[in-house]
């Protein structure tokens, strides 16, 4: 057992002063106040900042240094983690993009090993792709789009007990294959498609729970058609990730979701690669030259290849871009997430029960986060041991 404590701690729900957590055996025990903390535990004192649940990224191509569709292996994924973990995400799924069925195959086998080996950090998959409409593949690589087959279903059934989403094109699948898809327990979001309304209710009446970087790689919306945006924008029981990165999404159509989106449907999501956790500014994939310029990765055409940003960067964002509130802000990159995957009751906020995966804030730098209770530094911060 052990405590920490800082100035200032968000539950998730509302900052409380002067409250410390006590941690047993990587989960939360309890909150208290600092001055009933019982004597002779060691206590982690932080002078300055913020303690709140780590963040929870669902859509995470890479970072450290590597993608996970060219390391499809366990190790590769605890390094693109811990990557993310020193900018506060202490919880990914990792995401493969459009690839052969081998390579889904492998990454699979590779996040139940590393799911095993850390269920807190590594969440599960994200398979997004290859059953997407070729019209808007964006950066996916136009040879591995396709449609599906007997043998996709016997693959995916393999994934185990961990957190599986699959982003796909309604109009691209039957809709026996989504409900097949949640039969084995996968999260169905929609994406990289032209479908219309009545394609993409279908799809929710066939059990599509959400929709994958809400605005990007979707059929918008016009005066006689809904498009996929449109259908998301009014569908209230569904999720949706956004990239709030000043690239991909204008604040202003940020602020039009926000409007339209039940409180807690909207989450953040980076859609990161391989740069996070570097100072590399271009890697290869699939033979393409992916540069960052000015902020914004994209290849030589100009299209856009995933992000730059953590979900940190979008949190502040949102803060300084759109007026949010940070409780809000950091709820969408937390709490929500959770809830997206059905974790919510686990993930997400520091409440007794809870895993104690956690990040300690200080005028906007993370300085320190837990894994299941575990304290791992990010540089030298004001940490007392009492």
């Amino acid at each position: 057992m052990h405590v920490v404590s800082a100035p200032r701690i968000f539950t998730g729900e509302t900052f409380l002063a002067d409250q410390a957590v006590i941690i047993e055996s990587g989960k939360i025990k309890q909150l208290c106040p600092v001055s009933q903390v019982p004597a002779g535990i060691p206590h982690h004192v932080l002078r300055e900042g913020f303690i709140c649940a780590g963040l929870i990224d669902l859509q995470v191509n890479g970072g450290g240094g590597l993608l996970f569709n060219e390391h499809t292996d366990s190790e590769a994924l605890l390094q693109i983690a811990d990557a993310h973990r020193q900018f506060g995400t202490t919880s990914i799924l990792p995401t493969l993009i459009s690839d052969t069925p081998q390579v889904v195959e492998n990454g699979i086998r590779a996040v139940k090993k590393a799911h095993q080996q850390n269920p807190g950090q590594i969440l599960g998959i994200h398979i997004e792709g290859p059953f997407f409409n070729a019209a808007r593949r964006g950066i996916h690589d136009s040879r591995f789009i396709r449609g599906t087959t007997a043998e996709d279903l016997e693959i995916l059934a393999t994934a185990g007990p961990a957190v599986h989403l699959m982003t796909l094109a309604p109009e691209q699948v039957d809709m026996e294959f989504i409900h097949n898809l949640r039969q084995i327990g996968y999260h169905v979001w929609g994406g990289h498609s032209e479908a219309n309304y009545q394609q993409v209710q279908a799809a929710i009446k066939a059990g599509l729970t959400g929709f994958t970087h809400l605005y990007n790689a979707m059929s918008q919306q016009s005066a006689r058609e809904p498009g996929m945006l449109g259908t998301a924008l009014a569908a209230d029981q569904c999720w949706a990730g956004i990239i709030a990165d000043g690239f991909h999404v204008h604040k202003n159509s940020i602020e039009v979701a926000l409007r339209c989106k039940p409180k807690g449907k909207l989450l953040l999501v980076s859609d990161a690669m391989s740069t996070i956790g570097t100072d590399k500014k271009q890697f290869m994939l699939n033979g393409q030259l992916i540069q960052e310029k000015c902020g914004v990765l994209v290849n030589q055409q100009g299209t856009l290849a995933g992000s730059a940003i953590t979900l940190i960067d979008a949190v502040h964002y949102l803060v300084e871009n759109l007026n949010m509130e940070l409780e809000e802000a950091l709820r969408m990159a937390s709490v929500y997430p959770a809830e997206a995957v059905s974790l919510g009751h686990v993930l997400g906020r520091i409440k007794t029960g809870y895993i104690a995966n956690l990040i300690h804030i200080e005028k906007q730098s993370v300085l320190h986060s837990w894994i299941d209770g575990k304290l791992l530094e990010h540089r030298t911060g004001e940490a007392v041991c009492v």
